[in-house]
């Protein structure tokens, strides 16, 4: 298993921050999809030195601890195969922020509760996931994933802005072809 990991983090992806902007915001678009909600945008917020940290957020369902566990620490587990409404279904794109870097934190959105999850590469180089913590909330259910930037990436993480734009271009595509 480290040798596949390994192989995941650092051979698949030839552009790691483009594949942390593609993947997460493609997942929450997908998200949005799944409640019925397509035309909603998903949240961005893009690093900058006062604020180390690229993030998206969806609201769509939510997912619960043991989603969490299941989609977030399984290789190749998937909530998408089964329809092409969606844009992911390998299993592979939740965990690209590994490729990135060797941490990042899941905040999930339900039901009145924010529980935050760190995942994070351990000593056996295959990774893991802890519960950070359980708070209530009063915002709408979703996803939010949030990644430690290095200092000297803030402009490469501005190419979301060209990127946000061919997604919006794509999902309206979608949403048309869809009676």
């Amino acid at each position: 298993m480290p040798h596949i990991f390994n192989v995941l983090r650092n051979q698949l992806y030839s552009d790691k921050i483009l594949a942390v902007i593609r993947e997460y915001s493609c997942n929450a678009v997908d998200a949005h999809v799944e409640v019925g909600h397509a035309d909603n945008p998903i949240e961005v917020t893009l690093p900058n030195p006062l604020s180390l940290e690229f993030k998206v957020r969806d609201y769509g369902r939510g997912l619960n601890e043991k989603e969490i566990g299941e989609i977030y620490a399984m290789y190749g587990e998937s909530t998408k195969r089964g329809t092409n409404e969606q844009i992911g279904q390998l299993g592979l794109g939740c965990k690209s922020a590994f490729a990135y870097g060797d941490n990042f934190v899941i905040n999930s959105y339900t039901n009145g509760n924010k529980t935050s999850y760190n995942a994070f590469i351990d000593p056996s180089q295959i990774g893991q996931i802890s519960k950070l913590s359980v708070e209530k909330s009063d915002e709408a259910n979703g996803v939010e994933i949030v990644i430690p930037v290095q200092d000297g990436d803030f402009d490469e993480f501005k190419t979301y802005k060209f990127f946000s734009l061919i997604i919006a271009e794509l999902l309206q595509q979608k949403l048309k072809s869809f009676p």
